[in-house]
């Protein structure tokens, strides 16, 4: 597997791949992975776009926008390499603390932000149409390597 910068043209592959875990056209993810302070990833696998995740350099930190995985290829490391990535260049670029929202219902998703230093910090009521969201935050950088 092959950890890369996302590109626009990929956004077509990013709409198939969110599925209804992230409301974007391609238009709009297009537009995203182009935005500055935007920073997305690829996760290639034999020439295919199985996943992406992507964060934005917000003023007070980092903020984790999406992760998505290709039903197929999960369970098997991918969401973990992408975020790992993510947290490394986050530190890299001093961009402060790092938070995100997860659906409270998401056990799995849970599991693998807690094991990567995120504490529950507070919560969304009704934040996804079906399900509340739980925020969660963690340091800058909380061990050598982001991790």
């Amino acid at each position: 597997m092959i950890i890369r910068p996302l590109r626009a043209d990929e956004a077509d592959g990013c709409v198939a791949l969110g599925g209804a875990q992230v409301h974007l056209s391609a238009t709009q993810y297009a537009q995203e992975i182009s935005a500055p302070g935007r920073h997305w990833l690829a996760a290639e696998l034999d020439g295919h776009l199985v996943g992406f995740a992507g964060t934005w350099d917000a003023p007070d930190g980092c903020h984790l926008l999406a992760i998505a995985v290709d039903p197929v290829h999960r369970r098997h490391g991918i969401a973990t390499a992408l975020l790992d990535r993510l947290l490394d260049d986050a530190g890299a670029r001093d961009a402060g603390p790092v938070t995100l929202e997860v659906r409270a219902d998401s056990a799995a998703a849970i599991a693998l932000y807690e094991s990567r230093g995120f504490c529950e910090a507070g919560r969304r009521p009704h934040y996804y149409q079906d399900a509340d969201a739980i925020i969660m935050s963690r340091p800058p950088a909380i061990a050598p390597g982001g991790r």
